[in-house]
């Protein structure tokens, strides 16, 4: 949607802002605007209920068309690469443990005849509980969206004080609550716009600048589209950046130039959009040609568990040799694995492999990992090695030497499984004779 389409003198920033400020117009007791803080929340617990248990049409429906915010801030999350494993989940639930919480409290206040729970002392007692949370600073890592965020915070808050000092003075709400309550008024004014009416039922003739209203909405839900491109482009431009540093160390770097181009046209566009999930994919396919990029091919078939181990397997490599400690366990089992599926799928010539190897510190983070953790974790099953006498540790050497790769230590098991591996499944694929009397199979 264009900016053109919105017949307003005023920025969409300034559109967007109506926030908590229509509630204030009600003229009806505080007790009423409680109930309506209340109703927010509410919408804003099911709405996580439903985003963890993956149910998208209902999630959709909770902040509105193409709003989904919290799915955008999930993206970008991942495609930044502050939130691993389970941390996000976490520190989702425990927001939506807080707001829970919060509801019950605002719930015995709206029954409640006692005047101290109606003060602003009252409802700060009961808010406090979702006030306290903060995102984590470095999600706001991208320029654009820290600015977005920022103009977006500081105008809450100023509504929040100015419309409704008597009940919410100096309560700031908490960015999470706070960007999902902004999906949530967005609904609401969806809703005016579909049916007529607003969310509590008054009729659209009762509620002033109702066409505003609904410019309004158009306006934040082009925003929030933006915020969306944005975490998508974001992701994108990760990867690339990746395997541009990739493609330097490498001396590929006309290979880099070919993968560029795709990225570069998409930003170009004269209509910012979003590439679909296809698109982006093809553009990956491209990142194949790159060595140590195989990963992304191979592990990209799950939106985010895949951003996830690419984006931790590059993080290792940046730092070095892994030591891991126990939470670390399973990772470098993923980072195996992903290598050994692809020595099975054949997608790269032995040559490339011990050319990563050599290059990024596999070698010293797989010896790091089988040091620490022999004997070696149930759920990795290593494949069953031959007998290696002289003779085919000479040939291995002389192989290695061949391809640059420096074989002073074989060292441990897991390191010869590899080296083993590629030369068994991939001399025959590339026409030339194995130097192993025996063939590796998967036990």
């Amino acid at each position: 949607m264009s900016t053109g389409s919105i017949r307003s003198s005023k920025t969409p920033l300034e559109i967007f802002d109506f926030s908590l400020e229509e509630f204030a117009r009600h003229p009806e007791s505080q007790a009423t605007k409680i109930e309506q803080y209340r109703v927010l929340l509410k919408i804003t617990s099911e709405a996580f209920d439903n985003f963890f248990q993956k149910k998208w049409s209902a999630f959709d429906g909770l902040v509105g068309e193409n709003g989904c915010h919290l799915r955008a801030w999930k993206v970008l999350e991942l495609a930044q690469a502050y939130i691993l494993d389970s941390s996000y989940a976490s520190h989702m639930n425990k927001i939506a443990q807080k707001i829970k919480t919060a509801i019950s409290q605002l719930e015995m206040l709206t029954k409640s005849n006692d005047k101290y729970v109606q003060s602003y002392e009252g409802i700060q007692h009961a808010c406090r509980k979702i006030t306290s949370l903060r995102l984590p600073p470095e999600i706001l890592d991208s320029d654009e969206i820290k600015d977005i965020s920022e103009q977006i915070s500081k105008k809450i808050n100023e509504i929040n004080y100015r419309a409704l000092k008597e009940i919410f003075k100096d309560l700031l709400m908490d960015q999470d609550v706070e960007f999902l309550i902004y999906s949530y008024l967005l609904t609401i004014c969806r809703d005016w716009e579909k049916n007529g009416c607003d969310a509590f039922g008054h009729p659209a003739s009762q509620v002033s600048n109702f066409h505003l209203l609904k410019t309004k909405y158009k306006c934040g839900k082009m925003m929030a589209e933006k915020l969306i491109l944005v975490a998508q482009r974001n992701l994108a431009q990760l990867s690339l950046n990746y395997v541009q540093e990739i493609a330097r160390r490498t001396a590929q770097v006309a290979l880099y130039k070919r993968l560029q181009e795709p990225f570069i046209l998409w930003n170009e566009r004269k209509v910012p959009r979003a590439p679909c999930y296809d698109e982006f994919n093809a553009l990956l396919i491209h990142a194949k040609q790159v060595s140590i990029s195989f990963l992304v091919s191979v592990a990209y078939r799950d939106e985010f568990e895949t951003v996830q181990k690419i984006v931790w397997f590059f993080q290792t490599l940046d730092r070095g040799p892994l030591i891991p400690s126990k939470q670390d366990f399973k990772k470098p089992v993923i980072v195996l694995d992903a290598i050994s599926h692809i020595t099975e799928d054949r997608l790269y010539p032995e040559a490339k492999v011990l050319f990563a190897i050599q290059k990024f510190g596999l070698e010293k983070m797989i010896l790091s990992f089988a040091a620490q953790h022999e004997p070696y974790p149930k759920n990795w099953a290593p494949r069953a090695l031959p007998h290696l006498d002289d003779k085919d540790i000479k040939m291995l050497k002389a192989f290695a030497h061949e391809q640059g790769f420096s074989y002073e230590n074989p060292g441990t098991f897991l390191l010869k499984h590899i080296y083993c591996d590629i030369l068994t499944n991939y001399l025959p694929w590339l026409g030339r004779k194995s130097p192993f009397k025996t063939s590796l199979k998967v036990t």
